[in-house]
């Protein structure tokens, strides 16, 4: 991964990104997205109970390189920014083989807490029937010893009429023998009362007990129930977690490999990139030689046509600027119409025309002080003449000197450009020099 940053051997970087990336379309196109998930979303995972599908094995690595922040045209990504992209791939692949995984890992515990409330919910009912069938056992009894009581009572009442009747029809009288017969149907009936309610009470508590004994037998087919659920669902469960474990020992170099799958990719496009953008430079170069010389041809033809209409074809030296001067002077020429060499020969032409004029005390001594200046700044840089650091040097010691800052800024200029700058000027016209009597410093 070393020495990414360089332009690999035998490979010129790119001189104009911007021709190239119109000439050849840009670097790298960018991947067509991250790779596709093999689930749509958690919601849509297969249920426990149902047989699910393999998930789809996502592509093998990026048919497009995608750019990495700061990647550009004629640079290779580092290190850093491969890696980056990397950890961002394999995240990306990891989650597409595990989602489906886990997606049935929940559904299986949605399954499970789905399967326990129901079945919760039949153990309920059973419950509530085995309590009903418990209070019916009671009012059953109940029902019976009153009814046997209400019978009994019956009995009496009617043993108890006969023996009133039976008076009546003997004046009073009952004898000894038939009081004895009441009194003892009495007494039977009495004790066959008893007995049937004694019969109804045992009857209600083994009813209770009995039932009693079913609903605890019932409570612990429960637990049994419910435990076999949550076997059946925990078994579900770890035959998808060792699909997850092996999933993720499967993609455990997962990013290593994608790493240098990008490292190459991205040196290839960047070679290819180059070896184009190379090519591009020098067919534009020549395309734009190519039209530089046509577009001098047009203009050397149209000036040359010029020429003739101005009465100035094939003139030389002062005839020229004379012809040049009496065009401009009866309006058929203009300056501004003039190439920019016959401007220049224009314009000394008329210097020339000019009388030269004496320089007044002021002026001569501004420029003895400047020709001085300038003398002692030749001399002072010898072969430094454009070296910055020298210049700074003397510019110091002259101010040193208490030599005008006037003076050394047109000093300077005269040394390095030949000329007065645009202030230069200004300051020497304020003391009497002009093109008239120092043309020179005014070219």
């Amino acid at each position: 991964m070393a020495g990414f940053n360089a332009v690999p051997p035998g490979i010129r970087a790119a001189g104009n990104k911007a021709a190239v990336q119109k000439a050849f379309g840009g670097g790298p196109k960018p991947n067509a997205g991250p790779r596709q998930s093999a689930v749509a979303g958690h919601l849509g995972a297969p249920k426990a109970q149902s047989k699910a599908k393999p998930p789809a094995k996502p592509a093998s690595h990026p048919q497009g390189v995608s750019k990495p922040q700061g990647f550009q045209l004629g640079q290779l990504p580092n290190k850093g920014q491969i890696h980056n992209e990397a950890v961002t791939q394999a995240r990306l692949e990891r989650r597409a083989l595990l989602s489906p995984l886990e997606g049935q890992q929940r559904q299986i515990q949605a399954n499970e807490a789905s399967a326990q409330q129901q079945y919760g919910k039949l153990l309920g009912a059973e419950n509530e029937q085995f309590q009903k069938l418990g209070e019916g056992a009671a009012v059953s009894a109940k029902t019976f010893e009153n009814n046997a009581a209400e019978q009994a009572l019956q009995q009496a009442k009617a043993i108890e009429t006969t023996g009133q009747t039976q008076a009546t029809m003997t004046g009073g009288y009952a004898s000894p023998e038939l009081r004895a017969q009441l009194a003892a149907g009495t007494q039977d009936i009495a004790s066959q009362a008893g007995a049937q309610s004694q019969f109804a009470q045992n009857l209600a508590t083994a009813g209770q007990n009995e039932i009693a004994q079913m609903r605890g037998a019932a409570a612990l087919k429960g637990l049994g129930g419910s435990q076999a659920l949550t076997n059946a669902f925990q078994k579900q469960s770890a035959k998808v977690g060792e699909e997850i474990g092996a999933t993720n020992a499967k993609t455990a170099g997962l990013q290593s490999k994608i790493q240098n799958e990008l490292a190459q990719r991205y040196f290839t496009d960047y070679a290819t990139n180059q070896k184009l953008a190379s090519e591009g430079v020098k067919l534009g170069l020549a395309k734009a030689a190519t039209g530089s010389k046509i577009r001098h041809e047009q203009a050397d033809a149209e000036y040359k046509r010029l020429e003739s209409r101005w009465k100035i074809a094939g003139l030389e030296g002062t005839e020229r600027q004379r012809a040049i001067d009496n065009g401009i002077k009866t309006g058929k020429l203009k300056v501004s119409e003039l190439s920019a060499a016959d401007k220049a020969k224009y314009d000394a032409y008329k210097e020339g025309l000019e009388p030269a004029t004496k320089p007044n005390a002021e002026a001569t001594k501004y420029i003895n002080q400047v020709a001085g200046v300038e003398s002692a700044i030749r001399a002072k840089l010898g072969k430094n003449l454009h070296n910055h650091a020298a210049q700074e040097k003397v510019r110091q010691e002259l101010r040193e000197q208490n030599v005008s800052s006037e003076a050394i800024s047109a000093g300077f200029n005269l040394v390095q450009y030949g000329r007065l700058g645009p202030n230069d000027r200004k300051n020497a016209e304020s003391h009497g020099v002009n093109k008239k009597n120092k043309s020179n410093w005014f070219r």
